[in-house]
């Protein structure tokens, strides 16, 4: 590999598509996401230890009412299960939440990736440009393959301890095959030859 070539690697391997949080819009939508289910494990968290104290806390004798009335003390588990119900209410609405930041965050998604898109553009342009170039010398080597071929063919010389090599997966040569399809596509999306 030459010099050039080898610069040209290196610099087709550092290019890096930027992430979509690199717009703003949506990076705050996974922030504010991120943020929402760091609250969501956190009240999962303290629910599961309350309802933990409760399953091994022994069971009060009378009800609340009952056990006030005779001056005994219910206040802890009482306050437990008013705790137990704010927290089930919290994960109620943190999960309504991620549902409509989940909304936004698909609707933000293709505004944001036609932002990255429009800055990656030239260099995916290069990028098919660079093919359509390699495209068109496979393309003129497969001209000069058949034409030594149909020489074999045509004085009738048996060839086949050469190992004929299938070009098939090349498309059809005649009609160009498919390297001229990815050339005009190439072509009508403005990435190359106009």
């Amino acid at each position: 590999m030459g010099l050039l070539s080898k610069n040209k690697a290196v610099a087709a391997e550092s290019y890096r598509v930027p992430p979509l949080t690199t717009v703003p819009e949506y990076a705050a939508l996974i922030a504010k996401r991120a943020e929402l289910l760091d609250k969501q494990t956190a009240t999962i968290r303290e629910r599961r230890k309350l309802e933990q104290g409760l399953a091994t806390a022994p069971v009060p004798a009378y009800r609340a009412g009952v056990a006030s009335l005779l001056g005994e003390d219910t206040v802890a588990q009482t306050s437990v299960h008013g705790r137990l119900s704010e927290l089930s209410q919290l994960d109620r609405d943190v999960t309504a939440a991620l549902t409509v930041l989940d909304q936004r965050l698909r609707e933000a998604r293709g505004r944001a990736s036609r932002l990255v898109c429009d800055e990656v553009r030239p260099e995916y342009g290069r990028r098919v440009a660079a093919l359509c170039r390699a495209m068109q010398a496979l393309d003129a080597e497969r001209k000069s393959y058949d034409e030594l071929r149909s020489q074999l063919e045509v004085e009738d010389i048996a060839w086949s301890t050469l190992r004929p090599m299938n070009l098939g997966w090349m498309g059809n040569a005649f009609d160009g095959g498919h390297i001229e399809v990815f050339l005009k596509n190439a072509r009508e999306a403005g990435y190359y030859g106009n």
